[in-house]
């Protein structure tokens, strides 16, 4: 009888936390190292602040995409994972913001994360089949979807640093059940889809701090010009132009992770 190779995988129920940079490639090319150093960095902070250090440190099967990071946890932290990580992480980019601003005007680091969680194979030996299952790659389309990467696009690249893509599961079991701080009727209800794959499911998006924007204006969100002076008017008045204010939305009811190196531009 011939031995099934699987019977040896030992599975664990896993938190699964994926992140894809923004128009990572938007970013000049000399930059792009830097950017994708500074991601785990900035994640290990986030987790930090967010009381997950241990979370971070004993990380399962972590993954460092190039634009983009993923990791698995214990299960104990997913109540944390959804609340209070999101709007630390926004809270973090926004100092990055500066430090990257201030080097680079062009720079930009705003991140899609997807919350997830299932039975993966675990052996805590890091070999390579550890990970590998449905669930990882449902996180990551979830990561690639649609409304996730639209919460971004048609946001102010100034504001809005962080949108949050959670599974129906770890909705329905963490959230709805209100074993997180992050109340119910804050997420939004969304149909994750991803283009050019045979992907539909219901989700929920959560945007720490929503903003609006210039849908289609950030490939690479390049630093904004400075407003025109007035116009005269064919009525001898005069025209304004420049940028409008942001309007923050409130958050109502509602991240194949591919794992690929290279940004996109949405």
């Amino acid at each position: 009888m011939t031995p099934d190779p699987f019977a040896a995988h030992q599975y664990e129920y896993r938190a699964i936390v994926g992140v894809d940079t923004k128009s990572f490639t938007g970013n000049p090319s000399s930059r792009q190292p830097y950017l994708s150093a500074r991601i785990p960095a900035v994640l290990e902070e986030a987790f930090d602040r967010s009381g997950l250090a241990e979370a971070w440190k004993n990380a399962r099967f972590p993954q460092d995409t190039g634009d983009g990071h993923v990791v698995g946890t214990d299960p104990r932290w997913l109540p944390s994972l959804v609340s209070p990580f999101p709007d630390v992480l926004q809270e973090v980019l926004e100092k990055e913001d500066a430090h990257l601003r201030a080097i680079d005007r062009n720079l930009r680091m705003r991140l899609r994360v997807s919350i997830h969680a299932g039975l993966l194979p675990d052996s805590g030996q890091g070999l390579r089949t550890d990970g590998k299952g449905k669930p990882m790659n449902d996180a990551h389309r979830l990561l690639d979807s649609t409304p996730v990467r639209d919460a971004l696009k048609d946001s102010d690249p100034d504001v809005t640093l962080v949108a949050v893509i959670i599974s129906q599961h770890v909705f329905e079991n963490f959230v709805q059940e209100h074993f997180s701080r992050l109340h119910p009727s804050r997420l939004k209800p969304v149909e994750a889809r991803v283009e050019g794959k045979v992907f539909a499911e219901q989700a929920w998006l959560y945007v720490p701090k929503p903003s609006t924007g210039h849908p289609g204006d950030d490939a690479g969100d390049p630093a904004r010009p400075d407003p025109a002076p007035p116009t005269p008017s064919a009525s001898g008045g005069t025209v304004v132009t420049g940028n409008s204010g942001a309007v923050a939305w409130n958050n109502s009811a509602g991240g194949d992770f591919n794992q690929s190196v290279g940004g996109d531009g949405r």
